[in-house]
């Protein structure tokens, strides 16, 4: 089999204009390099036509001139240097089927030079493309950089906030290229992260760690445009002016959070009543374990309850926080949020079910693995619609007049093969609120 490569004038056709573009072809080599040209222009678009041609092969000779019925359509230039490699990796798999490359009766040359050993023109072709990264690089248009700012990778929020950028027209790899930076459950790292995105130049910071990765990327830039999330009130801590009118360059998405502390005292309560004393578990040095604490112990005097305060600085703390809970005498634990507790979810129900401590979060994860109960805002909803923002923000609109989204939805999990592990019997009323209950 060969491939004929028909005469001068080579027309390529691309797709997305009327006029057709003429490159004239005096020599062998000149031909050679009319076909990298082409697949600079459009790597997927070459890829797409070797596709059309395997058809054509399967009958007989291409003529790349005279197939009328099957024109080199390309795209323009617009795929990433990545994207181009990719294709020529595929253009040249694909021609090593044809024993002879066979160039046309109008070719201008020798008898001799008219027929071209296959691996003599893919190495010209592979020759032409060492100096196609810096062309395309230079020809295509800087891909959009995202900064995410968070705590760990293992929370499974941040698909919500991928498949928003996905619908705003922005996938990862394609159209759009992602930071990722991660202080692993270490509050004090954020600093030192948003600073190292500041000095790449992102287009734009998603802070989805908290409080802590907020307030670090605001006081890192006042210029590259910042979106947030988190259960938290955004005014209170100095994030932004006002929830509708946010000004400067930082707006975001929050979640029913710290507010919610108290209920959880609550739920766990109505699902030990003949205990008296509840544990709360927080990070003394996260920035809202003062109000955590002050907040559990107003509730629980409302109550007629007692809070013993345990402390976990690090996952490294977790296993010695929970078998510290007998000790203090506690019937049930409240688990605080944020980190390094937030993306950790699963890791503490297990923890509960093997100390067997009747606990409370705020995540599925910890139902999932063993905890008997949550009670929290929708933080995937909340990482979904800071996905929202971000695209929208790609697109050209300013942080100043996006007002801070709320997500108000609240969802209540139960576990009851946990429950019957502990002993504890989930009362009817309570079992009819639950949105989801775990068998």
């Amino acid at each position: 089999m060969r491939l004929e490569l028909g005469p001068g004038p080579f027309v390529v056709q691309l797709s997305a204009v009327a006029t057709p573009i003429i490159v004239l072809a005096i020599s062998r080599a000149d031909y050679v390099r009319c076909l990298a040209r082409a697949v600079e222009m459009s790597a997927c678009g070459a890829r797409h036509a070797m596709a059309n041609y395997s058809t054509s092969r399967t009958s007989g000779d291409v003529d790349l001139e005279s197939e009328k019925s099957d024109p080199l359509q390309l795209q323009p230039a617009s795929s990433t240097v990545s994207q181009v490699a990719k294709s020529v990796r595929h253009l040249l798999t694909d021609l090593r089927q044809f024993d002879i490359l066979q160039f046309g009766p109008g070719w201008q040359g020798t008898d001799a030079t008219r027929s071209m050993k296959r691996r003599e023109f893919i190495t010209l072709l592979g020759g032409a493309a060492v100096t196609w990264p810096l062309a395309a690089r230079a020809q295509q248009p800087s891909m959009p950089v995202i900064g995410l700012l968070g705590s760990s990778e293992r929370d499974p929020h941040y698909a919500a906030f991928q498949e928003a950028l996905a619908e705003g027209g922005y996938v990862e790899g394609r159209t759009v290229s992602i930071e990722y930076r991660w202080a692993e459950g270490r509050v004090e790292r954020y600093a030192e992260l948003v600073a190292d995105l500041v000095r790449r130049q992102v287009t734009v910071i998603a802070s989805l760690g908290g409080i802590p990765a907020a307030l670090a990327a605001k006081a890192a830039t006042t210029t590259i445009p910042i979106v947030f999330q988190g259960g938290f009130n955004p005014v209170e801590i100095g994030l932004v002016a006002s929830l509708s009118r946010p000004g400067g360059n930082v707006t975001g998405a929050t979640n029913l959070g710290l507010e919610l502390g108290p209920k959880r005292l609550e739920v766990v309560h109505e699902l030990i009543p003949s205990a008296s004393v509840f544990a709360l578990l927080i990070n003394p040095e996260h920035p809202n374990a003062g109000s955590q604490s002050r907040e559990m112990q107003s509730a629980a005097h409302a109550l007629g309850l007692q809070i013993r305060i345990v402390h976990a600085r690090s996952e490294r703390d977790f296993d010695a926080a929970f078998a510290s809970v007998a000790e203090v005498g506690a019937g049930g634990l409240v688990i605080g949020i944020g980190q390094p507790f937030t993306t950790l979810g699963g890791q503490l129900g297990a923890l509960a079910a093997r100390h067997a401590v009747p606990a409370i979060f705020e995540s599925r994860e910890f139902v999932a693995r063993g905890g008997l109960a949550s009670y929290a805002g929708d933080r995937r909803d909340a990482f979904r619609l800071a996905g929202i923002y971000v695209a929208r923000i790609l697109r050209g609109e300013a942080p100043r007049d996006l007002p801070i989204q709320q997500s108000t939805k609240i969802e209540l999990i139960l576990n009851l093969k946990a429950a019957r592990m502990l002993g504890v019997t989930v009362p009817f009323p309570l079992l009819a609120r639950a949105d989801e209950v775990i068998e």
